[in-house]
C-alpha cells in the first residue's frame, strides 16, 4: 500500500510541475526523483525502444538490453529496423555503488544525447564518433537515465559506460 501511495503522490507532483518555476520547480523535481527512487524495483538492464527514422519517427520494437555496447557495423540493430536511418532511446536507472564524481563516456556513430535525472548532461547530436565525456555527480541512489542515439548511414555503433573518477 505504501508503494501505491507514493506512485499517486508522484503523479500529482508531475501534474503540478508545468505550473512551477524557480526553486519550487527544482525542489519538486528533486522530490519526484526521490519518490521514484523509492518505488522503483531495480532489475538488470535498460529498456531499448527502436524507431524507424533518425528522428524517432515510428516505434517498431522494444527490448531490454543488458548494456549499451553495440557495434552493428553495416548491419541492423533489429530485424524490424533498417540498417540506416534509425534511432534508439534507452531509459532506465543508473545506480552507482557509492556516491561520488563519475565520468559518463559515449562513443557513437552518429549522434547521441544523455540525460541524468531529466537533466541533459551530454549532447553530441551530430554525426561525430567521439568518445565524448561528461563529469557528473552520482548519489549512490537510483537516478533516472535516458540515452538517445540516431544513425544516418553505416557503419553504426553505440557504446556507453561510466567510470568513477572521485569518491566523496
Amino acid at each position: 500500500e505504501g508503494r501505491e501511495l507514493k506512485r499517486r503522490a508522484c503523479h500529482w507532483y508531475e501534474a503540478a510541475l508545468p505550473k512551477l518555476s524557480g526553486l519550487s520547480k527544482t525542489r519538486t523535481e528533486q522530490r519526484i526523483n526521490s519518490v521514484k527512487t523509492e518505488i522503483v524495483e531495480l532489475r538488470p538492464g535498460i529498456l531499448a525502444e527502436l524507431f524507424e527514422g533518425q528522428d524517432f519517427d515510428r516505434k517498431v520494437n522494444s527490448r531490454i538490453d543488458q548494456q549499451i555496447n553495440w557495434n552493428w557495423d553495416l548491419g541492423s540493430p533489429d530485424a524490424a529496423v533498417s540498417r540506416d536511418h534509425f534511432s534508439i532511446r534507452w531509459t532506465g536507472w543508473l545506480k552507482a555503488p557509492e556516491p561520488g564524481q563519475y565520468t559518463l563516456v559515449v562513443r557513437s556513430d552518429d549522434g547521441a544525447r544523455v540525460w541524468l535525472d531529466n537533466k541533459l548532461v551530454l549532447d553530441k547530436w551530430n554525426p561525430l564518433q567521439g568518445p565524448f565525456t561528461s563529469a557528473v555527480e552520482l548519489t549512490g541512489n537510483a537516478q533516472a537515465l535516458k540515452i538517445e542515439y540516431y544513425e544516418v548511414t553505416a557503419p553504426a555503433f553505440m557504446y556507453f559506460k561510466w567510470i568513477r573518477t572521485r569518491v566523496n
